[in-house]
């Protein structure tokens, strides 16, 4: 009763028809059997418990069916109780025949003759593919900002099962560090899902993967009222690293002088820790800015700030300063390092003129008194003239012009002598006049003296 029962097939398959039988000759040329409603079978190699019997006029049908998946054919036997005739029924399918709805035809046979059979819509469902076992590849996977997926196997009815063939492989949620899915879709002879899962590891930021680039990192830095907070940069591949997302860092105090213990931790996609030291001197004045102003009392004002921010010392906790004012209005400020802060002195001083507390009356001057010059004056060879005279206690130097008549000499050249004597050169066979005068220099000023008398040398040899 059943062509090919002993190809049992591994899991349920449903089928839906509506056919046809037609009378063959022999038979008196009437129908033998009727059938305008459907009849369902499970297809699961016997079909002996899920066969459906319909009677008719002259006969009784057993829709005993059998599926042959190599064939991708369908058969069912009918009997016939009066006449003992078998009847077989084909249900031919295409070959590129899967589980969605296709057309499939009904032709019943008795020996060589067959009718020209009735083209049916039938639906099949494929095999359960939840019931077989999937196995998932135990390897190390570790976040690397890409899709992450793993080899997996699939296993029914004692074969593995083909990618592409029985099954398509989804993977959910397997990019971020945690449990990855895995969706094995059934195709072609199998249908629904089966999931599993694999882990993404976290990345170790103290493995080579993560490159560290600490070039930022000084070995010490100067106190300047922050938080002292250096910049460091982490990729993997081609992307960096995001601070609060994929690490953080936690210090110890990085604003006073001392050691600094600098901790990186990974967080989110990242685990692991990386630890640092720095140390924050004191602040040395000299590398501060100094500003000074008045305000609309006339009151100095001095600020201190640390030129990387702008953040201003604190007078009495990092510095302390005295002034001093002298006759004119010249200002000099003496700042000093105090505290646990800061080092060191700077001196800034402030002009006169820019000083309006500065004295409205003129200051009182000594008068600076030179003593005058007697010089001795001698032609000597070479066309020569030697001038010699007592040296004078406290001056700076003294200054010497000649002339070839007496008139010339307050528009003559004037040479300086550091000593007491000066020899002028280059001179011709003439007589010239010379005088002599010292000078002081006082603060940035000069004082001379009152010229000589006019000497007067001829010039022979």
């Amino acid at each position: 009763m059943r062509k090919n029962a002993q190809k049992a097939l591994s899991i349920a398959l449903s089928l839906s028809m509506t056919f046809s039988l037609m009378a063959f000759d022999g038979m008196s040329n009437r129908n033998i059997a009727k059938a305008d409603d459907t009849a369902r079978t499970s297809l699961n190699g016997y079909a002996s418990e899920g066969a459906t019997v319909t009677t008719y006029d002259d006969c009784t049908v057993y829709n005993n069916i059998d599926f042959t998946n190599e064939k991708h054919e369908a058969y069912a036997t009918y009997i016939s109780p009066k006449s003992g005739e078998e009847f077989e029924t084909v249900y031919e399918s295409p070959e590129d025949y899967n589980y969605l709805t296709r057309e499939l035809k009904v032709v019943a046979k008795r020996g060589e003759k067959s009718s020209e059979g009735v083209a049916e819509e039938v639906t099949v469902v494929g095999k359960d593919i939840t019931k077989a076992s999937l196995a998932i590849a135990d390897i190390a996977v570790i976040y690397n900002g890409n899709e992450q997926k793993v080899p997996v196997s699939v296993i029914a009815d004692d074969k593995q099962l083909v990618e592409g063939t029985d099954y398509e492989l989804v993977f959910e949620d397997n990019v971020n560090a945690g449990t990855a899915k895995v969706i094995v879709n059934g195709i072609g002879l199998y249908e629904g899902k089966l999931e599993g899962e694999f882990t993404i590891a976290q990345a170790n930021i103290e493995d080579d993967i993560v490159k560290k680039d600490l070039s930022n990192l000084a070995e010490s830095y100067e106190y300047k009222v922050a938080e002292i907070q250096p910049q460091i940069k982490m990729s993997q591949g081609d992307v960096y690293l995001s601070a609060m997302k994929d690490y953080e860092i936690v210090y110890s105090d990085n604003m006073n002088p001392g050691t600094v213990t600098m901790t990186i931790k990974g967080i989110g996609n990242y685990t692991g820790t990386i630890e640092k030291t720095f140390v924050i001197t004191k602040r040395k004045l000299a590398n501060t800015t100094i500003k000074t102003s008045f305000d609309a009392n006339k009151q100095l004002n001095v600020l201190v700030q640390v030129p990387d921010n702008g953040r201003a010392l604190t007078k009495d906790k990092d510095y302390k300063y005295t002034v001093a004012t002298d006759a004119i209005g010249n200002i000099t400020i003496t700042i000093t390092g105090i505290g646990e802060n800061c080092e060191g002195t700077v001196v800034k001083t402030i002009a006169a003129k820019d000083n309006p507390n500065r004295p409205t009356e003129k200051p009182t001057t000594t008068k600076i008194k030179v003593a005058k010059v007697s010089p001795k004056a001698k032609n000597v060879k070479g066309k020569k003239i030697k001038l010699s005279w007592k040296k004078i206690k406290g001056v700076k130097g003294y200054q010497v012009r000649y002339a070839l008549s007496k008139g010339k000499l307050k528009k003559a050249k004037i040479k300086v002598a550091k000593k007491n004597s000066y020899v002028i050169k280059k001179l011709k066979n003439k007589k010239y006049f010379v005088q002599v005068r010292a000078y002081k220099v006082v603060g940035k000023k000069k004082y001379y003296g009152a010229w000589s008398k006019v000497k007067s040398v001829k010039v022979k040899k």
